[in-house]
């Protein structure tokens, strides 16, 4: 009940002060605390970008207090906001940078944010959270000498860090402001986007079997295109990396196949939490869910990923009209409800914190309070979600229309595959004659190399007569005597 007045409250204020009708000054801690307690993101978003005052009460807000203190607490809070994923989507980001730059003039926040991570001083959250916002000050078009030094800065300190994460955060800035010069770059390199692999965010890597196979809620938020090699590109790498790099740009772009269904899909919940028509998610959604365990069923015929248990707050609309010894029957006969392997999107707050596979249990689901299991990849990604459960109010599933199921077999395998036995053929080939298979019918091959008018119905052990024209005739012997052959055959070509 305190919690709901408190919230209340907040609600109030943030109302009065984007509206213009209440001085932010006095209330500067509580304005960010409303801002960021706001369970619909994008309507906040509008409303504190909408107005001109709206926007100098958020600058003045984040400007006020810049203790230690702040930076390791409200200063996160804030930073988690701005990262919710659709906020890069909507008018392609452009809200988002007019937040940015009220963040970054005057400088004070940007100064005493340095001058207390260089100092040791942030803990490992927090220095995340500047990392972010430097990268979004890089990353605009007309960047300041400022904010160039700035990131240096940064990179200088992260560099020495122990922790792997904050040293990717230095190579990410590292990358942006010292970008490959022209001439420099080499056939292996070169990209559609002119871009370098890893770096991009905390599930982009340099060797692509250490890049997890759903998505993180940063990744999605990332605006910067990835690192996809061109056909030319390959076809020029160097003979020995060849190989290596056809089966890691296979894995890229298989992998942005399915993140560009799962953007789609993203979109329409944007739309649908917009208010501004169309676009609804297909799958199903459930809103009020708290933290009932974690496991990674050591005690079935199967050992999974950890996954969260996540119990249901009230019952299940699907269950409103089934008996209570009927309710395991009623899950067994519709499948399509929380589907098995179905992606799904973990939001905390109005903010997705992760995308995780429904592991579908119907034990666990037919009890009176439903339990859901979402089986989630890497441990960064769990720590933060298991965080963000702690300190979060509202936590709600929305199951994501994407078929991860269908890809994530073959991203898998590419990531497990050696290089390819047939690179010579696939990959390497320059016109000379290719390889003969280990095993072929000799004979058979002799015969039909000298034999056009040969009849191959009693070698392949059948009654009827079959005897190829020419291009029938230099396919089979091409199949029997090379360990690659391309064969065309248009409508209309057979054997009979």
């Amino acid at each position: 009940m305190a919690a709901a007045l408190r919230q209340a409250r907040l609600d109030k204020l943030f109302e009065q002060v984007t509206a213009g009708r209440v001085d932010v000054s006095s209330q500067t801690a509580l304005f960010l605390e409303a801002l960021c307690s706001q369970r619909d993101p994008l309507t906040a978003l509008d409303k504190v970008t909408g107005k001109p005052a709206a926007l100098d009460a958020f600058q003045t807000a984040v400007s006020a207090e810049l203790s230690i203190a702040f930076f390791n607490s409200r200063f996160k809070a804030l930073i988690k906001f701005l990262q919710t994923p659709q906020f890069a989507i909507v008018a392609g980001g452009g809200l988002l940078t007019k937040l940015v730059d009220k963040m970054s003039t005057p400088r004070f926040l940007l100064n005493e944010g340095r001058n207390a991570m260089v100092s040791g001083q942030l803990d490992k959250e927090a220095q995340l959270g500047f990392c972010w916002l430097v990268n979004q000050l890089v990353n605009r078009p007309a960047r300041s000498s400022d904010d160039e030094d700035l990131a240096v800065a940064i990179i200088s300190y992260l560099e020495s860090s122990p922790d792997a994460d904050l040293q990717n955060r230095a190579a990410v800035l590292d990358r942006i402001i010292h970008p490959p010069q022209a001439g420099t770059t080499t056939a292996a390199t070169a990209s559609i986007t002119n871009s370098q692999p890893g770096g991009r965010h905390d599930n982009d890597f340099a060797d692509f079997k250490q890049i997890a196979i759903l998505p993180t809620a940063e990744e999605m938020q990332c605006a910067k295109a990835p690192h996809l090699l061109t056909a030319l590109a390959l076809n020029d790498a160097p003979v020995d990396d060849r190989a290596r790099l056809a089966v890691d740009n296979q894995f890229r772009l298989l992998r942005e196949d399915m993140l560009y269904e799962l953007r789609e899909e993203l979109l329409k919940l944007t739309k649908a939490s917009g208010k501004k028509g169309g676009g609804r998610s297909r799958g199903f959604e459930v809103e009020g869910l708290r933290l009932h365990g974690i496991s990674n069923n050591t005690g079935g015929k199967f050992k999974t990923r950890w996954q969260l248990e996540l119990e249901c707050l009230k019952d299940l609309p699907f269950f409103a009209k089934v008996k209570p010894n009927e309710r395991r029957d009623a899950l067994d006969a519709d499948k399509r409800f929380i589907k098995h392997q179905s992606l799904a999107s973990l939001i905390i707050d109005g903010r997705v914190v992760a995308f995780g596979e429904i592991n579908r249990n119907e034990d666990r689901l037919a009890r009176k309070l439903p339990v859901i299991l979402l089986q989630l990849e890497g441990e960064k990604n769990i720590t933060d979600v298991l965080l963000s459960l702690k300190l979060g109010k509202v936590v709600k599933l929305v199951q994501v229309d994407v078929a991860v199921f269908a890809y994530a077999p073959v991203l898998k395998a590419l990531q497990r595959m050696p290089v390819p036995v047939l690179s010579p053929e696939l990959f390497l080939w320059d016109n000379t004659p290719l390889q003969s298979p280990s095993r072929m019918p000799a004979s058979f091959v002799d015969s039909l190399q000298n034999q056009p008018d040969m009849d191959i119905g009693p070698p392949l052990q059948l009654s009827k007569r079959i005897v190829l024209d020419g291009a029938q005739r230099l396919a089979l012997l091409a199949a029997l005597t090379q360990r690659v052959s391309l064969i065309q055959g248009p409508p209309g070509v057979s054997c009979g």
